[in-house]
């Protein structure tokens, strides 16, 4: 759907000034406010982390719960999302950001009648939210409700009219409703705000061709594929029109450069399915079997970072260290902000006899969960490998502090305390 990686990609945050400051509510203030300034930067994983301290402190607290919500919904974990914002919404029924955040949430877990009801709700209490509106109308695009979508989106263009997704949206729900003329008026407008947008240009360039107006059409289906050239249906467009004019050669090129690109969407979606079904084998212990789903799914697709990840625990319990090594290295060249994949490839260096090399991923492990008891521990071995036993045993009363009955963590502290003499250290 032509508007869907564009829809509110932000979502709504609530600072803490929104909150009380009542000695129970302090501490979440402060977490929530250094969450926002996390996100200020762009350290995503960190600020999610202080919004989860954030509503540990205090569960009853509405924006700290929002803004995890949120910060969910950007790493896709929409579930996680949906949850934390129903809570919101229980608590604070009349905050807006928080329904369009949820609308948001469910609408990435494709539940589009839920997704509009919220984002509804979000209208109802601010009826003078453009944004809001220009959501509401995406969605209800595509709901396949065309008519109600070209309300909201008149409502928005309205408020705002200077918004280019709002007059791109509008252009392509009035191809849905085959008003070309109109469609073809909006995509202009979109474009005079946004020349960029290669979206615009492809839906323009439909709207000119279904008025005959093909030389046309064909120069913006050249401008969307140079802003979009990964899409297959860019190259579609155009080699169908450009076969159409007479130019037969360039259009059969495009037209296989579009079925190749099909191959591999639709080898993307193969190596999907194999990483679930590798991860359930994984987690159920059937370890080899988990493998060969994994391995074969990297081959599909070598950019998905959680197959790799997850390929690379498969080899390391497997104890194939230096193939592990590699698959989580890989993984973090994909998504360099995921503590698990840190802390696996510091157990995996430190298991290859590596414990210098292990040190430097661990510390990132914990930057990025610093509660994280088991990278302290692992962290402290590894130090303590290196001789530097003043570190290790700050890592290990870390470990204990943060898990006191774990007998392991206690019987390391007690060997690094001695320097190794006579025992031995369990990772």
């Amino acid at each position: 759907m032509t508007h869907r990686r564009r829809i509110m990609v932000q979502g709504l945050l609530l600072s803490s000034m929104w909150l009380g400051q009542a000695d129970n509510t302090r501490l979440a203030s402060g977490l929530n406010d250094e969450g926002l300034e996390l996100l200020d930067q762009g350290r995503l994983v960190e600020a999610t982390y202080k919004f989860r301290k954030a509503v540990e402190a205090d569960p009853q607290n509405g924006a700290a719960l929002n803004n995890l919500g949120a910060a969910l919904r950007k790493q896709k974990d929409y579930e996680g999302a949906v949850r934390v914002l129903e809570q919101a919404a229980k608590l604070r029924p009349n905050d807006a950001p928080i329904y369009v955040n949820l609308g948001l949430a469910m609408h990435g877990l494709h539940r589009s009648a839920e997704a509009v009801e919220a984002l509804r709700k979000a209208s109802s209490l601010e009826p003078g939210n453009a944004a809001v509106h220009r959501d509401l109308g995406i969605l209800l695009t595509e709901a396949d409700d065309p008519h109600g979508a070209l309300k909201e989106l008149k409502t928005a263009s309205d408020l705002d009219s200077a918004d280019a997704v709002t007059h791109e949206a509008l252009g392509s729900t009035y191809l849905k409703v085959y008003d070309f003329p109109a469609a073809e008026r909006e995509l202009r407008r979109a474009l005079d705000l946004d020349p960029q947008s290669g979206e615009s240009h492809r839906d323009l360039g439909i709207a000119l061709r279904n008025q005959g107006k093909l030389d046309s059409a064909i120069g913006e289906f050249r401008r969307a594929v140079a802003l979009m050239p990964r899409d297959p249906a860019v190259h579609l467009l155009l080699g169908q029109a450009l076969n159409k004019s007479g130019e037969h050669n360039e259009g059969s090129l495009e037209l296989r450069a579009a079925q190749d690109m099909s191959q591999r969407e639709r080898d993307t979606a193969v190596a999907k399915q194999l990483t679930i079904t590798g991860t359930e084998l994984l987690r159920a212990g059937h370890i080899p079997e988990a493998a060969a789903k994994l391995g074969e799914s990297t081959r599909l697709n070598p950019n998905d970072a959680a197959a790799q990840y997850n390929y690379g625990l498969a080899l390391l319990i497997q104890n194939r260290l230096e193939e592990a090594i590699d698959r989580l290295r890989t993984s973090l060249r994909l998504n360099p902000e995921d503590a698990s994949v840190y802390y696996a490839l510091g157990q995996a260096l430190l298991a290859e006899g590596q414990p210098r090399d292990a040190v430097g991923p661990l510390r990132e492990a914990l930057r990025l969960s610093p509660d994280d008891a088991r990278a302290h521990n692992v962290l402290a071995v590894a130090l303590a490998e290196t001789k530097d036993f003043h570190s290790a045993s700050l890592e290990l009363e870390n470990a204990v502090k943060l898990e006191p009955h774990n007998s392991s963590f206690r019987s390391n502290l007690s060997c690094v305390q001695q320097r190794l003499e006579a025992c031995r250290l369990i990772p």
